[in-house]
């Protein structure tokens, strides 16, 4: 694909691409297509067989909005973990336990609009996937990411903080170390955010779907 200054260089160049797509698609627009790739992974066979699964919270705009998706997992009695960002020494994503859409609707927002976990709920420290695995010993069946881009070979364009690299890397070599099967992962979307291909680097993470609209 090139050097890696050419990858870098083209991942900054399709950022900015998509961003602007993004920034063109309407209000309404955004909420039927988002409810119609939420549906689209609700009704698939990867989430259907899932128990616990970590989403996201969307932003306020510019990106597939996942109520839907969320109200499925609650109503569906699965285990839901969604991120926050750690602003400790070494900045990382954790992902927190939620209990229900409302536990989520009064969750602060962060400086991009978008819903993060406290660490309490009810006066309990809330539980991280990592608990869920160590401690539990339950695997993390099933892992919704999101991205500025995707293709159909499953590589995604990020937005360039690698977090979700790192999560996901993370999280399969902790799966391997407790002998649990690794999270399957995929990709929510809009269709204008599928692109022939995505410049990729060596430590990037690639999902085995994308559901979008």
């Amino acid at each position: 694909m090139g050097s890696t200054q050419d990858v870098l260089l083209m991942k900054r160049e399709l950022r900015k691409r998509m961003r602007e797509l993004l920034r063109q698609v309407s209000r309404n627009d955004l909420r039927e297509r988002s409810a119609e790739a939420c549906r689209q992974l609700t009704n698939s066979e990867v989430f259907r067989s899932a128990r616990t699964v970590a989403a996201f919270c969307h932003m306020p705009t510019s990106e597939v909005e996942t109520t839907d998706l969320l109200a499925a997992c609650f109503a569906e009695g699965k285990r839901v973990f969604l991120p926050r960002v750690d602003e400790g020494s070494v900045r990382k994503m954790l992902f927190l336990e939620a209990h229900g859409l409302q536990d989520v609707e009064s969750w602060p927002l962060n400086a991009m609009g978008i819903r993060e976990p406290p660490s309490t709920w009810n006066g309990q420290v809330r539980r991280e996937v990592r608990t869920l695995v160590e401690r539990e010993r339950k695997p993390l069946d099933l892992i919704v990411v999101p991205g500025l881009a995707f293709d159909t070979f499953g590589r995604r364009l990020g937005r360039g903080k690698g977090y979700y690299d790192t999560f996901l890397a993370t999280c399969e070599h902790l799966h391997h170390e407790m002998q649990l099967p690794p999270p399957r992962r995929v990709g929510l979307a809009l269709s204008c955010q599928m692109v022939t291909e995505v410049p990729v680097s060596a430590h990037d993470q690639v999902v085995e779907a994308v559901f979008y609209a």
